[in-house]
């Protein structure tokens, strides 16, 4: 039997890991002499693994997400840090190092991104049809025939049934949670080996929440994807995540396993947050 290698004193298999994060620091190009915005921030991301960034606002989720995405606004920059792709024959590729261009053609083959509004997903000018076979035959290098086909599925999947009708709808005549669901199919359906997932359930109502939180949990199980999820709703974390990540003020405060984050936190900020969270689920007294 031949032995995979180990990286890390945490004990994570080479061939399981996708993603490596170390010292990543993102700051602003008119202050250069100010705090960092995300502060020397390392962490590991593997395969088949859905792993939570949780943390109030401002704490650094997203400017994480959009540094390892390659996709910083123009008034920020990286100050330092690396962020390196494993394979899974264990080929490293430093995505950090490659020139603008490469770099983000790398990105694409490797991560997907679900945002916030879901209408940011999609052109409100194009047909959700158009949009899903264009980005098939580009991506994936399909043939017309096959991109609407897989189209199709991916609809489905997403438990739409009538997928014919909604390729010939443009995304602003579809509901907020609808519009969500084919955002995730739009991603999941080229692909990629990690998706980046940031707050999708924010302005969708409770029940249009959970659906969508188990249908990503549904397509990660099928499909073998990584996720980084992003949230501020440490009880999506919960029903969602394998390990959490706790930020504050663009600091690592805590990583570990969701069930033991959430039974014996390490750090004071990490209780108070499940202390908050506990009083929220809490029913009203009624007097």
């Amino acid at each position: 039997m031949t032995m995979k290698p180990w990286i890390g004193k945490e004990g994570i298999y080479m061939s399981d890991l996708l993603l490596q994060i170390e010292d990543l620091s993102v700051g602003l190009k008119d202050n250069k002499d100010s705090n960092p915005l995300v502060n020397k921030l390392s962490f590991k991301v593997k395969r088949n693994q859905i792993l939570g960034l949780v943390g109030e606002s401002g704490a650094g989720k997203t400017l994480t997400m959009m540094a390892i995405a390659n996709l910083l606004s123009q008034d920020l920059f990286w100050t330092s840090g690396t962020v390196d792709y494993i394979g899974t024959n264990n080929e490293r590729l430093h995505l950090s190092e490659l020139r603008m261009k490469k770099r983000r053609r790398e990105t694409c083959r490797i991560m997907g991104i679900v945002l916030q509004d879901a209408m940011g997903s999609f052109n409100p000018y194009r047909k959700i049809g158009s949009q899903f076979v264009s980005t098939l035959r580009f991506r994936r290098k399909l043939t017309k025939q096959d991109a609407i086909s897989e189209t199709l599925e991916w609809i489905k999947r997403v438990g739409i049934h009538d997928a014919k009708s909604i390729m010939n709808t443009y995304p602003q005549q579809l509901s907020g949670g609808m519009r969500q669901r084919l955002a995730i199919a739009l991603v999941m359906s080229y692909k990629p080996e990690l998706i980046l997932v940031d707050e999708p359930t924010t302005a969708l109502d409770t029940i249009n929440q959970m659906n969508v939180i188990h249908l990503m949990k549904d397509l990660a199980t099928q499909t073998g994807t990584a996720m980084l999820y992003i949230t501020h709703d440490l009880g999506v974390v919960a029903q969602l995540c394998d390990e959490v990540m706790v930020l504050r003020h663009g600091k690592k405060i805590e990583i570990g396993q969701v069930d033991t984050v959430y039974r014996k936190p390490q750090h004071p900020y990490t209780r108070s947050l499940l202390d908050q969270a506990q009083q929220i689920l809490k029913p009203p007294t009624i007097k």
